[in-house]
Parts: C-alpha cells; sequence; structure tokens
C-alpha cells in the first residue's frame, strides 16, 4: 500500500519532470553547467538556454537531460492512462490505489515511468533514513528488504532501540 508521504513524493517526481532536465537546485547534474553557460538566466528560461549550448554541456548533464526527456514522454503516457482507468479519481491516495489495481494495463511506456520514480522515492527515503538511522539500519534491520515501507516498519517496531533522531525520521515517514 502506498502511503500518503511516498504519494507526496511520487507528486513531487510527477512534477519534477515538468521542466526536462533543469536542475533547479545547485548541486544538480546541470548546476555548473547552468553557472557557466546561463548566468543570468532565470528558471523559466533555462531548459531553453541550455537547449541552446548542448554542445558545451558536460556528459553528465547531457545524460541526466536525457533521461528527464525520457521521462516526460513517459509520464505523458502514465497520464493518460491514469485518465483512462481511474477517472473521476482525485485524491492522490486513491488514485495511487486504483492506478496499482491496474499496473498490468498500464503502458510500457507509463510502466517504465513508475519504476524510475519508485527508485527515485525509494532513494528519497533511504537517504533520509540513512543519515540518522545508519547504525539501526545495519544492526537492529540487516536482515530487512529495503522498499514497501519494510525498513520504516522495523525501526518503528524497534523505536525504543533506535537513537531520538532516528525515531524523528521514522515518525517523518508515515
Amino acid at each position: 500500500m502506498i502511503s500518503k508521504r511516498n504519494s507526496a513524493i511520487f507528486l513531487i517526481l510527477f512534477v519534477s519532470v515538468s521542466s526536462p532536465g533543469v536542475a533547479s537546485d545547485k548541486t544538480g547534474p546541470c548546476s555548473a553547467d547552468a553557472s557557466k553557460l546561463c548566468s543570468g538566466v532565470n528558471i523559466q528560461a533555462l531548459a531553453s538556454c541550455l537547449d541552446s549550448h548542448q554542445p558545451e554541456l558536460s556528459p553528465s548533464c547531457r545524460a541526466w537531460r536525457q533521461q528527464m526527456s525520457q521521462n516526460q514522454l513517459d509520464l505523458m503516457a502514465c497520464s493518460k492512462d491514469v485518465e483512462r482507468l481511474c477517472p473521476k479519481i482525485n485524491d492522490i491516495t486513491q488514485r495511487s490505489q486504483c492506478i496499482q489495481l491496474h499496473e498490468k494495463e498500464l503502458s510500457s511506456d507509463c510502466r517504465r515511468y513508475r519504476k524510475w520514480a519508485d527508485e527515485q522515492t525509494k532513494r528519497l527515503i533511504k537517504g533520509t533514513l540513512a543519515g540518522e538511522c545508519a547504525d539501526a539500519i545495519q544492526t537492529i534491520c540487516k536482515d530487512v528488504k529495503p522498499g514497501q515501507g519494510r525498513l520504516r516498519d522495523c525501526l518503528k517496531q524497534n523505536e525504543n532501540n533506535v537513537s531520538p533522531g532516528c525515531k524523528e525520521q521514522v515518525e517523518k515517514l508515515k
């Protein structure tokens, strides 16, 4: 079952590909290219600016922008699938559950996007837990396979044996 937090992360990832290949943060794969080649350009024009400098982009920025462009195409296919399979469902949690029920009916592009989004969600959650909960994950939950809330559940079940910082992070993942 998809939690509200995972639904929110999925929504963030859903929105993040609306401007393909633009790193809005200062640490993204295109941040150095954007600073060097498009200094002073506002975020709305950044994608166009980077496009105009395609040959000069670093390999990591080019690869990232290509992946984001593919994600945007996959997302458009996914949006059509969701509208076809789950019409009139506006609640994101209910929509996510509907999508799961119709998983086999989704287009291959949508399934590819969902796989990418799931990997990103796992990476974000793992990153959140890894800092504060690294010791507990390596000791208390060492045999737990990450994904589907299993790590969170293990940490929550053992909340009396984890650090206060880890306990706080686990509470945020509800």
